[in-house]
């Protein structure tokens, strides 16, 4: 392997794409491993007696606070 940081040659809409698929993924990555970390810890609450998070009364709780 090569100790040189990748350079991108944007004139190069194949080396674009590619790079973009390489971003995509990697977030796709990133959002499945979130989720199963909700999980667990959705699991974790519950075995604890409490209510687990869920997304939208995250998300009212955050609506309300902007108001």
């Amino acid at each position: 392997m090569s100790d040189r940081a990748p350079t991108t040659d944007e004139s190069n809409p194949v080396s674009a794409h590619g790079d973009l698929r390489t971003v995509a993924f990697r977030m796709r990555e990133i959002q499945r491993l979130l989720s199963m970390r909700v999980e667990q810890e959705n699991r974790r609450l519950e075995a604890e007696g409490l209510d687990p998070v869920t997304r939208p009364r995250f998300l009212e709780a955050a609506d309300a606070g902007e108001r």
